[in-house]
């Protein structure tokens, strides 16, 4: 698991900042780091007790007691791309995913 920002100063529910961003780099498997020339848009999820979250690729339907399905597109020049998320619990725990922005 790469860096966790687990702060409300870097917590985003507005991304108009991404607007016209150039996409400079991404990499990450279940904690998703994209780096524009305008800052890094870090996607992730902090692991608790009876849950789990991870970014999915294919169209397989999960069962679990509880389940979030968490979409993102990110439209660029050169096209789109989706990112799903699949977050299952008891019931009781988080299922969705956590976005930050880091500004340069």
């Amino acid at each position: 698991m790469g860096e966790v920002l687990n702060t409300c100063e870097h917590r985003i529910t507005d991304y108009s900042v991404l607007a016209g961003a150039t996409v400079l780099s991404a990499s990450g498997c279940d904690d998703v780091t994209i780096t524009t020339d305008r800052g890094t848009l870090h996607l992730q999820h902090e692991q608790d007790c009876c849950e789990s979250v991870e970014l999915i690729d294919d169209g397989m339907d999960k069962f679990a007691d509880s389940f979030t399905w968490t979409l993102y597109t990110i439209t660029t020049t050169k096209g789109d791309v989706t990112l799903r998320w699949c977050g299952e619990s008891n019931g009781y725990y988080g299922e969705g995913v956590d976005v930050y922005w880091v500004p340069q």
